[in-house]
């Protein structure tokens, strides 16, 4: 076994359409940054409630590297890197929740009620986060009011790089830990950007060889269960708001994105970024 620092939110730029310029300098930008083992989650969010975000699938396309493809992640030997896919999902009732070691055929709906969600997740397999629950589409305030609900999930994100609520979060879990034990903290970036990985992440317990994951996508989960559980009680990890050049970096690609939509009626993944990045434009 060995300690790896994870940062499993993350969406890599605003657009789906991740080019193979991206992919690779988000997976150079992990192995720099989380070192040896590190594990980089890569969450799609679907465009509308019938459109699935192709996010993942481009990226796994791009990378240039081997890859061990373990069912919902793969792994690069090269850097010693693991990429897990996931998803954060839109429920009804406005709240997100990430779902993180979902297959390719395991999508859900934006705008599926919160407890068809969860049902959805467990029965996926997933490692089921409840982020940013004290900042805008957070859960906080009503899992507060009702934590039975905490059942459902195996972690909170107690810290995120760019949201706002950390300190309400971490307040939250230290109150409800010792009530639900197979629930654990964690921090991670959220990023919009490659610029933002790994400036925050969790330090958990993995094992030494990747390779077992090949074709395995249920030990994958259950690896990051066992992980998060080995280090509940040793500290969080490394903690870093994101960065002014990857925040304007977002702030940019969004306005540009958003623009084309409405007065050109473009579509932002099939039109606009691939025209973008056409002529040298990187969003």
């Amino acid at each position: 076994m060995r300690t790896v620092n994870a940062t499993l939110h993350n969406h890599l730029r605003t657009s789906s359409y991740i080019t193979k310029n991206t992919a690779n300098k988000a997976v150079r930008k992990a192995n720099k940054r989380l070192g040896p083992g590190g594990i980089l989650g890569v969450i799609n969010f679907n465009p509308s409630p019938n459109e699935n975000d192709p996010r993942w699938n481009l990226f796994v396309d791009n990378l240039q590297y081997d890859k061990v493809n373990t069912g919902n992640g793969v792994y690069l030997p090269q850097l010693d890197i693991l990429a897990v896919r996931g998803q954060e999902v839109p429920t009804a009732e406005n709240y997100h929740v990430l779902l993180i070691g979902t297959q390719n055929d395991q999508n859900v709906k934006n705008g599926t009620p919160l407890e068809e969600v969860l049902k959805l997740g467990n029965k996926f397999g997933a490692f089921i986060v409840e982020d940013h629950p004290f900042d805008r589409h957070g859960i906080g305030n009503y899992a507060s009011k009702h934590s039975g609900i905490y059942e459902q999930f195996d972690a909170i994100e107690v810290f995120n790089g760019i949201a706002k609520g950390n300190v309400l979060a971490r307040e939250e879990f230290n109150r409800i830990k010792d009530e639900f034990p197979k629930l654990y903290e964690f921090a991670s970036d959220d990023g919009h950007s490659v610029y933002e990985i790994g400036r925050s992440y969790s330090h958990i317990e993995m094992p030494s060889d990747y390779e077992i994951f090949r074709s395995f996508p249920e030990r994958v989960v259950q690896a990051l269960k066992d992980g998060f559980s080995s280090n509940r009680y040793k500290g969080l990890g490394h903690q870093e708001k994101g960065s002014i050049w990857g925040r304007f970096d977002h702030a940019i690609d969004l306005s540009i994105l958003i623009g084309a939509g409405k007065i050109l009626k473009w579509d932002s993944n099939t039109k606009t970024a691939p025209l973008l990045d056409k002529i040298g434009i990187k969003i």
